[in-house]
């Protein structure tokens, strides 16, 4: 959630993109904990079925939100199309 807010902070659509591409990494991380923890007994089977499906639904929220930030390409015109032009 934290890289979600610090992107939409950001300006250039190719910086924003980097943070949610950061979020969807951690997003995986998080589920990866869960199958270890599922698996040392931490947690159960429904409980990681839950987080799957959770995570199914941001991920796929946060893909949409990745295809918006592309078709806006907001500071493309200020700044370039490349992350380094400015």
């Amino acid at each position: 959630m934290l890289n979600i807010a610090e992107g939409y902070g950001r300006y250039h659509y190719l910086d924003r993109l980097r943070f949610m591409y950061i979020a969807r990494g951690s997003l995986a991380e998080t589920k990866s904990a869960f199958v270890i923890a599922e698996s040392l007994g931490y947690c159960n089977n429904e409980q990681l079925n839950w987080v799957t499906e959770i995570k199914d639904k941001i991920e796929k929220g946060l893909n949409g939100y990745c295809r918006f930030i592309r078709s806006q390409q907001q500071g493309k015109e200020e700044y370039g199309n490349k992350l380094g032009d400015w």
